[in-house]
């Protein structure tokens, strides 16, 4: 399920072991996966942030 959290929630949360990951999509990645078949396409980017301690890394 998707789900928008405060980002204050989330990294407390990936911080205590509740989370394992953060997903974040970025404002202008509509925008950029709409550019797909474009002669110059932009890249359309998630970003992510994972909690250490799970050995994510």
């Amino acid at each position: 399920m998707l789900k928008e959290t405060l980002p204050s929630t989330l990294f407390y949360r990936l911080e205590e072991g509740t989370y394992y990951m953060i997903v974040t999509i970025p404002d202008d990645f509509p925008e950029n996966i709409t550019t797909l078949m474009d002669k110059t396409p932009e890249t359309a980017k998630l970003l992510y942030t994972v909690n250490s301690a799970k050995n994510f890394e």
